[in-house]
């Protein structure tokens, strides 16, 4: 929880001629922490700021791009190329007092439940989209890309056909474009509360 991306990298170092040496096809899970409190301050990206809201903010904005550098060095040492499947997901964003708090804290609104979410691979054709989708499609579309039977579990749909779709035009675009999706949080201490918010399109309704 402690290592930055950098030792992250290293230690993967480790491990890579292991992964890479079989025929078999390999699953990579990466976990990293540097776009998180405590936000450090890494250089050459960071300047500080005089007031508190705004250097937390330099701070954060300075583990992006140092994330972002050793993203960059894993693809090319590793030599990733279109035969493989990266998916790159965020569980969570931070608020900045955009609603009056800061961090992650007890709260439904978009700065924080409007995650990341991007595929790169094997017949994903490229292009941005702002259709709804949720954390719980990342497993059942991995699946449905490598070309194993979807999991009996979850609630999450496979996004296949809007990844390797032209145009986003037919059934599968009005079935994203209409979708409603849900995401809630459950506090126990000091004491037991609950808070969800149901999303479609430009409408939120926090509950």
């Amino acid at each position: 929880e402690d290592a930055d991306a950098g030792q992250v990298a290293r230690l993967l170092k480790e491990w890579q001629e292991e992964i890479q040496s079989g025929e078999a096809p390999s699953f990579l899970y990466l976990h990293f922490m540097d776009v998180h409190r405590p936000y450090n301050s890494r250089d050459p990206w960071y300047e500080k700021q005089e007031e508190e809201n705004a250097d937390n903010l330099a701070r954060y904005d300075s583990e992006l791009s140092f994330l972002d550098q050793h993203l960059k060095g894993l693809f090319e040492d590793w030599q990733w190329g279109v035969d493989t499947l990266v998916v790159f997901a965020s569980d969570h964003g931070e608020e900045f007092m955009d609603h009056g708090q800061t961090g992650h804290k007890f709260s439904m609104y978009r700065e924080l439940n409007h995650m990341l979410l991007m595929f790169r691979g094997p017949g994903v054709t490229a292009k941005r989209t702002s259709l709804a989708a949720s954390i719980h499609d990342v497993m059942p579309t991995i699946f449905d890309l490598a070309g194993m039977p979807a999991a009996d579990e979850g609630t999450g749909l496979s996004l296949k056909p809007l990844l390797q779709a032209e145009e986003l035009t037919g059934k599968e675009f009005l079935d994203a474009r209409d979708r409603i999706t849900f995401a809630h949080r459950t506090k126990f201490r000091p004491r037991q509360a609950h808070i969800w918010g149901a999303n479609k399109g430009k409408w939120r309704f926090i509950q």
